[in-house]
């Protein structure tokens, strides 16, 4: 199991499945503690700063520095704390903050919220048809798409599945930024996108991860229409329910008050929260909910 401990810039390593709560990990690797991507201490292959993406296959490990811009890969698994890595990809200098990392251990895709590809959006993804032996070795093309970067997995019998708020699906590796997906699947319903969307394939069983929907949905086998909705979620009682929503979840809340009412505003969700009366315990619901179109 490995975890990339983000705001601690390390990534945590146990060579096992945990068999108790609080067990600590095997290996750590550590990434910056000086937390400057301008610092030439950066340029070493035992740095990292706010890792974001991870990838591995059990025999090679690639983590994104999202701060900073670039990618280290080890060649073969760590086996110690802070093993330096073998391969350090910035993309010719143009990731900017590489957000995900999804490859079959045979090619690489890096998806980036901000890079710096000229004449292309920020968001978009760096393609290796081939995995990477040497620094910096050049990608092959980069691909955007109207949501910014993609991210994903292989299924077992070697699709490649991308998304940003469009599911895709390759039935081979793309071989340049025109070759379009064999399939897309476009909901609108807000299941496939967000800043912390992710898809794991079990199979050719996929969960994806809605992370601004609160939710994973679930296709218990790849889709073969355009509009086929998954066949179920977790963390919700149906597809289209958002429990931020149906619970009254408030982020980053401002309160305001009349002296008799309650006025609170929910940032994440773009919500305004009403109470007529000033409540009096907890889990008290609001009278109103304003949906809003920006974050008040």
């Amino acid at each position: 199991v490995l975890v990339l401990d983000t705001n601690n810039y390390r990534v945590l390593i146990w060579s096992s499945i945990p068999t108790k709560s609080g067990q600590p990990a095997d290996l750590v690797l550590q990434g910056s503690t000086h937390g400057t991507p301008f610092d030439p201490r950066s340029m070493s292959k035992s740095v990292f700063i706010w890792p974001w993406g991870l990838w591995t296959n059990g025999e090679k490990l690639a983590v994104a520095s999202t701060m900073g811009g670039w990618v280290l890969v080890w060649n073969q698994f760590p086996t110690k704390d802070n093993q330096p890595a073998d391969i350090r990809l910035t993309g010719g200098g143009k990731m900017g903050t590489p957000r995900h990392v999804t490859s079959d251990g045979k090619s690489l895709i890096v998806g980036d919220h901000n890079a710096r590809v000229e004449g292309q959006p920020q968001g978009g993804s760096f393609f290796w048809k081939t995995f990477p032996t040497r620094d910096d070795e050049p990608y092959d093309f980069y691909m955007s798409y109207r949501a910014g970067w993609l991210r994903g997995a292989f299924t077992a019998d070697g699709k490649l599945v991308l998304a940003d708020d469009v599911l895709r699906i390759w039935n081979s590796f793309p071989q340049s930024p025109n070759h379009a997906p064999d399939l897309s699947v476009d909901l609108g319903m807000g299941l496939f996108g967000g800043d912390y969307g992710a898809i794991a394939a079990a199979g050719n069983s996929l969960y994806m991860s809605a992370g601004n929907a609160n939710k994973v949905v679930v296709y218990n086998s790849l889709p073969t229409r355009p509009d086929q909705a998954p066949d179920f979620a977790i963390g919700s009682p149906d597809l289209k329910t958002n429990t931020l929503e149906t619970h009254f979840i408030i982020s980053n809340p401002v309160p305001a008050s009349n002296g008799k009412s309650l006025f609170v505003s929910s940032d994440f969700d773009r919500k305004l929260y009403v109470w007529k009366q000033l409540p009096d315990a907890s889990g008290a619901r609001p009278d109103f909910a304003y949906s809003l179109g920006f974050g008040p």
